[in-house]
């Protein structure tokens, strides 16, 4: 995701420093005093002071503009997931952990597990999530073995790992030849 989000950024970036030279280009041509280059805006201007307050089209606009700044404020407002953990650290300094790299570390570890065919695991706030798929071996069994071997692994990275762990163990489809 972190790709995609760069190449957005990058695209907004140049879309805003491209409106910021029409406008620069179009205050230029009104100091001059000759007509608009690009943007028509002194038709924009008379045709929306022309739009009464309570116009259809008006209000449309104010309610989706009011909707969107809720929309932005309510995803502000969801919770996170931080992006690094705290581990123990010797020293005076406290130490921190990438989630996704300790995520991509302890699924490593847990797929080298007899039976185990490949893992998910995700760390939440309180606890972890672990996904396994199993192509041997008893799945319920299976679980408490992936449980203590999760925390096991974070605990080995300096990590709190007392919270609840959920782990959920499918069996592998048998391939059809």
């Amino acid at each position: 995701m972190g790709f995609v989000d760069r190449a957005l950024c990058a695209v907004l970036a140049l879309a805003l420093v491209a409106a910021g030279g029409v406008a620069l280009l179009e205050i230029g041509a009104l100091l001059v005093g000759s007509k608009p280059l690009v943007a028509a805006h002194d038709r924009w201007l008379a045709e929306l002071t022309s739009q009464p307050w309570s116009g259809r089209p008006t209000r449309l606009v104010s309610i989706l503009l009011v909707t969107a700044g809720l929309a932005l404020i309510g995803l502000q407002l969801l919770r996170q997931r931080p992006a690094e953990l705290a581990a123990a650290a010797e020293g005076p300094l406290p130490s921190r952990v990438g989630r996704p790299e300790l995520e991509r570390a302890v699924a490593a570890e847990l797929a080298q597990v007899q039976g185990v065919a490949n893992t998910r695991v995700k760390l939440r706030r309180r606890g972890l999530d672990v996904q396994a798929t199993a192509v041997a071996g008893d799945p319920a069994a299976m679980r408490d073995e992936l449980a203590l071997a999760a925390r096991a692994a974070l605990r080995t990275r300096g990590v709190d790992a007392d919270g609840p762990a959920k782990v959920e163990v499918r069996r592998q489809p048998a391939r059809r030849s």
